[in-house]
């Protein structure tokens, strides 16, 4: 058992994906984390991302490029390059296939974007390229050993210029115990963000709490599950929850909730 615990422990590794202005992970950083490029069937274009490094050493990486899906709650899959529904992996050519980082120092890499002639592509395409250190050995308190590896994520999305179409919907609101649940729908072809708020308010329609929605991404031709927790001081009570939401791609959706909290 504990040979079997340690080659299971051997192949942890590190992934970090943000969806902010930058991702980090222990010795390396990148920004940005996440590019939106728009290009037309048969062109090229290029955008640069900045690796940066807080090592007193120097940091070798490796750059390569996967795919990934995202599931209704938010979560992604990582998957194979050219393994999910839209991938945008065969278009993309980083500019290095290894780097290294000087200590305390910072590089920038240039990610190519070449989109086939194809007349049949449309809207969004996803990827990922992936920037890697190299294995490293440690030892767990029990003496037991393991290998390491981080690895940043730098999220692409590219869209076939002159082919996106949008539309949304607020499909659902529930609420389950504790947590509000709002269920957003990406009717069009295209990467959609929703960002807004729910306003909680009581019986008198007063405002006694808002739950801030930030720059959720909704995968395009999909439904996608929001989650927001209630605010625990939150009184036994009737109220009503009512959503306003922007899509990035132009429109507002609204909608309300009416509940009652038990004693």
């Amino acid at each position: 058992m504990r040979t079997l615990r340690a080659l299971l422990l051997s192949a942890a590794t590190l992934l970090t994906i943000s969806t902010m202005s930058a991702a980090l992970a222990a010795d390396i950083g990148l920004s940005p984390a996440r590019i939106s490029l728009s290009v037309p069937p048969g062109g090229t274009t290029s955008a640069e991302v900045t690796l940066f490094s807080n090592s007193s050493s120097s940091v070798p990486l490796t750059v390569s490029v996967g795919d990934w899906v995202q599931a209704s709650d938010g979560k992604l899959s990582f998957l194979p390059e050219g393994a999910a529904p839209h991938s945008a992996s065969n278009w993309l050519v980083p500019s290095v296939s290894t780097l290294s980082v000087a200590p305390g120092g910072m590089t920038t890499v240039r990610v190519t974007v070449n989109v086939p002639n194809d007349s049949s592509l449309a809207g969004t395409y996803q990827s990922i390229v992936y920037f890697a250190t190299q294995p490293k050995a440690t030892s767990s308190v029990r003496g037991a050993k393991f290998v390491t590896r981080q690895r940043l994520g730098l999220i692409v999305y590219v869209t076939v210029a002159g082919t996106a179409t949008k539309g949304s919907t607020l499909s659902d609101m529930y609420r389950d115990g504790k947590t509000l649940k709002v269920v957003v729908g990406n009717k069009g072809n295209s990467l959609m963000r929703a960002t807004g708020k729910v306003e909680i308010r009581d019986a008198t329609g007063k405002t006694v709490a808002t739950l801030p929605i930030e720059d959720e991404a909704v995968m395009r031709e999909s439904d996608r599950e929001i989650a927001l927790a209630l605010p625990k001081d939150l009184a036994p009570g009737y109220y009503v929850a009512l959503a306003l939401i922007q899509d990035s791609r132009g429109g507002s959706l609204a909608g309300q909730l009416p509940f009652t909290l038990g004693n």
